[in-house]
């Protein structure tokens, strides 16, 4: 009996040890309390298991724990989240490796790295996170197939989706979350949609979308919520759609996850991003292919940076210094007709109501993904899309947008696009309105094969809605996608509905111009199926068409008016308009030296071109005048002239001349000399003489003259004339009109080397010739019983 005692004892003693041994060597340890009354949780070692409320040991029940992962560790789970907090205020660190096991079986989804999950509060408070290791989802199981479950009718099962790398998820709202990415945090992908039975009729199953590299999913509001990236966050690539069998269809691919993703199925805001490092979206998944029966479609590319909302989306602070980057959409299978999926977006906005109040700087890069073969289009680079209002958006690009390019084969078969740089598109009844955009960067549409090239900036309104008090500043580069189908345009703003648009002001400083290698885009077009008004086009920089003939300045509206600084022109292929006016009264305003190249062509009412140069000299003003003098008579014409050295042509437009004629020498200065050489007194000072001809630039100046060509003479004549009163000196020399800043007077000298002084004298003769007047004046002391003297006339630049 003694033997038998002691035997069970030993044993019982053993199998606690054994216990003992694994939680010490490689599980989670509870090492103390936090001040809020939670655990305090370590995890050591290269092979740890799950923690959660479930485990052992556990996360406490009333939240407050604190979590660290040390480095070199890592934990998996299967069946269950890696880390799983369901209580509020909690912490966690981590420096390891957190793995989201592959679903199990069929139809199983991956399993998220980590999550914070309300499934029972109004609100998820308190929880930070920062993750400076690895979280990576699992991938989802593939479906079954169907020639394995004849119950099913031979169909394939579905695919199920990827796991989270990190997801916050909440029933309620969302308040006072952080989370800080300093490492990688990774999607699973998507599974793939189960082989249908071949002998059948039956179906492929579809394939699951990948899981989301960082994900926040509520239905209620964010409030103080932060999110700062700095490391990598990727979605899982799309699962591929299955096999069709005989007459079955293939299965659909899926779509891949995003690199950062917010979803919230009745409103989104309060939440500031700042992503210092890479999100980048998954690809999509490929189509499943049926030889009779129709095959399906393939799966869109995941989005780099995603806000999706039923409902409005508000109060939104994005900040973008790296890099975020749509997912590839998924090839298409041409012989079978499976459509390509269409490239992620790099940052998506998109909803059901509204859009407002968003803040996005933009100084590193944002570039859609690529269209799938035989697919449908690009993904944006920055896109906002809602049916309601688009309203009271600011957005700051310092960096480079790229739209991604079309289908790389086949797109002609189904004119696929390449996707716009920044878009802002409304559908339904909404609107755009308060849009403040400023590019200091560069923006591209995307490529297009065989469709049209995306525009690099558009704004598009589609429904019953307008387009109203839009601010646009391009002191960058702004190119619409290039190739054959047809060029993107350089800026579009589009009111397609009958609500009409108003108070829009762009400005270009930079260079816009339409995509080259294609038909029917512009630099700028403008066009408004409504009414519009308070229209203006301020160009102080470079705008173009595309190289196939296209117009710098398209207009399909009334009442634009175009203040021109700089140049406008058309395409260099082929001769077409610069600007083009499909619209009554709107107008063209050729100020300082600028230059349009190319036709300026209307077809509507009452629009006017307005030779309004400044800082001409009187004699250009004469010859500018004399060129229009037949054409400013209030009615249309069709005409040409060379004014400055540029030729001018026209058709269907009034003429009017608002010439400034140059008032003072810094003006004068500038039709003659670079910037550069403006500020550069030795060669644009009063006292220079840049073309070494003895009269330095305040002479020339005075004079009426050039000073980049030699002039043989000063035009100075000094006479003698004998009066009644005796004998007089004359100075006889030409003056430049219209100048305000000049004075001259008369000096006399017995030698040549000092002594000069002003004397006395007055104009007594002014002949008006072509801008410039021949002047003489009488030296007022006679000359008589004078011995040798020198005169000499000093012009002066007044202060």
């Amino acid at each position: 009996m003694d033997s038998k005692k002691t035997a069970i004892v030993i044993v019982g003693i053993l199998s606690f040890a054994l216990s003992g041994m694994e939680t010490a060597h490689g599980q989670w340890t509870i090492t103390g309390t936090t001040v809020g009354g939670g655990n305090v949780v370590v995890g050591d070692g290269s092979t740890l298991g799950p923690l959660s409320q479930t485990t052992q040991p556990a996360l406490s029940s009333g939240g407050f724990d604190s979590v660290t992962l040390n480095p070199g560790s890592v934990a998996t789970a299967s069946g269950m989240d890696t880390i799983a907090f369901s209580t509020p205020n909690n912490t966690l660190v981590n420096y390891g490796t957190l793995l989201g096991a592959g679903g199990a079986n069929y139809g199983d989804p991956g399993v998220n790295a980590l999550s914070f999950i309300n499934s029972v509060s109004s609100v998820m408070s308190g929880e930070t996170a920062t993750n400076s290791g690895v979280a990576n989802g699992g991938n989802g199981s593939s479906g079954y197939a169907g020639i394995y479950d004849p119950n099913n009718g031979g169909n394939g099962g579905n695919g199920a989706s990827g796991g989270n790398g990190m997801v916050f998820s909440s029933v309620g709202s969302f308040n006072g979350i952080s989370l800080t990415n300093n490492g990688t945090a990774a999607g699973g992908g998507g599974g793939g949609g189960g082989t249908s039975d071949y002998r059948t009729n039956s179906n492929g199953g579809d394939g699951a979308s990948g899981g989301t590299g960082i994900m926040f999913s509520s239905i209620g509001s964010f409030d103080s919520v932060s999110l700062t990236n700095n490391g990598a966050a990727a979605g899982g690539a799309g699962g591929w759609g299955g096999y069709g069998g005989n007459s079955g269809h293939g299965g659909n691919g899926s779509i891949g996850g995003s690199g950062i993703g917010f979803s919230n199925s009745a409103s989104l805001s309060g939440l500031l991003l700042t992503n210092n490092g890479s999100a980048t979206g998954g690809h999509g998944g490929e189509a499943g292919a049926a030889i009779f029966g129709g095959s399906g479609t393939s799966g869109n590319g995941g989005s780099g940076i995603d806000f999706h909302s039923n409902g409005n989306i508000s109060n939104l602070f994005l900040i973008n210094n790296c890099s975020a980057t749509g997912g590839d959409g998924a090839d298409g299978i041409y012989v079978l007709y499976a459509l390509g999926g269409k490239g992620g977006m790099g940052i998506g906005i998109t909803n059901t109501g509204s859009i407002s109040n968003i803040s996005l700087e933009n100084n590193g890069s944002a570039t859609g993904g690529n269209g799938g073969d035989f697919g449908i289009a690009g993904g944006g680079g920055i896109g906002f899309n809602s049916t309601g209002n688009i309203s009271d958006i600011t957005l700051t690009n310092s960096g480079f947008v790229i739209g991604g390019q079309d289908a790389k084969v086949f797109a002609d078969l189904l004119s696929a696009n390449g996707g716009n740089g920044i878009e802002f598109s409304s559908s339904a009844n909404g609107s755009i309105s308060r849009i403040r955009l400023t590019n200091n960067g560069s923006v591209v549409g995307g490529l297009s094969l065989a469709g049209q090239g995306g525009s690099a900036i558009s704004l598009n309104c589609a429904g019953s809605g307008s387009v109203n008090d839009i601010i646009l500043i391009n002191s960058g580069t702004a190119t619409g996608g290039r190739w054959s189908g047809g060029t993107g345009n350089g800026i579009v703003i589009n009111s397609s509905g009958s609500g009409g648009m108003s108070n829009i002001s762009l400005t270009n400083t930079g260079d816009i111009a339409a995509g080259d290698n294609g038909g029917g885009a512009a630099g700028i077009c403008v066009l408004s199926n409504g009414s519009a008004s308070n229209l203006t086009i301020t160009n102080k920089g470079i705008i173009s068409g595309g190289d196939s003939g296209n117009a710098g300045i398209y207009a399909a509206v009334n009442g634009l008016t175009i203040h021109n600084h700089g140049s406008i022109s058309t395409g260099s292929w082929m001769s077409a308009a610069a600007i083009v006016f499909d619209g009554d009264n709107n107008t063209v305003n050729l100020l300082d030296h600028s230059t349009v190249s190319g036709l300026i062509q209307a077809t509507g009412t009452n629009n006017m071109l307005n030779f309004a140069f400044s800082d001409v000299t009187v004699a250009q003003k004469s010859d500018i005048q004399n060129q229009l003098g037949p054409y400013l008579n209030g009615l249309p014409s069709s005409g040409s002239a060379t004014i400055l050295g540029v030729n001018y042509t026209w058709d269907s437009l009034i003429i009017q001349s608002d010439l400034s004629v140059i008032g003072t020498f810094s003006n004068w200065i500038r039709p003659y000399f670079t910037l550069e050489q403006q500020h550069n007194q030795s060669i644009s000072g009063p006292e220079a003489d840049p073309d070494s001809d003895g009269l330095n630039n305040l002479l020339e100046y005075f004079s009426g003259t050039n000073p980049m060509q030699s002039t043989p003479q000063s035009g100075l004549i000094i006479c003698k004339s004998v009066e009644s009163g005796g004998s007089f000196i004359t100075l006889t020399f030409p003056q430049a009109q219209g100048i305000t800043d000049t004075s001259y007077t008369v000096q006399t000298s017995d030698t040549l080397d000092d002594g000069w002084a002003d004397t006395a004298s007055q104009e007594v003769s002014r002949i008006q010739g072509n801008g410039v007047d021949t002047v003489t004046v009488k030296v007022l002391t006679p000359i008589d019983n004078v011995g040798r003297r020198f005169y000499r006339l000093k012009v002066m630049l007044n202060n």
